[in-house]
């Protein structure tokens, strides 16, 4: 299957994807053919903010509400009894151990203590 990185831009016509993409040098124009696997950069997006009236015009809204009858699914292919996952458990993040304060009485002391901390973690070379 044809796989394309880094695209920042996208066209589909007759079954083709035509991709602009982020080369090393610049930008490159490549066709390929649909099914493909395409991972885009982060500047594909330019993101819209609603304005505050779009924002109170939307709390008031009605919404429309369907069944699955209503959409034409059958029953037992959505929901639990649908899904091919099971949930075994949720577990909530491991608490996270309290921080050390170190005040800076005398700056040489605060310095070694700092230095003790991080060669007892091992985290100085």
């Amino acid at each position: 299957m044809p796989s394309l990185t880094q695209v920042i831009k996208l066209d589909v016509a007759d079954g083709k994807l035509r991709c602009e993409r982020q080369a090393e040098y610049g930008y490159d124009t490549v066709e390929v053919e649909l099914p493909a696997v395409i991972s885009v950069g982060d500047a594909i997006n330019e993101p819209r903010y609603p304005s505050l009236k779009a924002i109170m015009g939307a709390k008031k809204k009605q919404r429309d509400v369907k069944s699955v009858g209503d959409v034409g699914i059958e029953a037992d292919r959505v929901g639990e009894q649908g899904s091919r996952t099971t949930v075994l458990e949720i577990n909530p993040p491991a608490e996270k151990a309290a921080g050390e304060i170190i005040e800076d009485e005398d700056t040489n002391e605060t310095v070694e203590r700092i230095v003790g901390w991080l060669e007892e973690r091992k985290l100085l070379a």
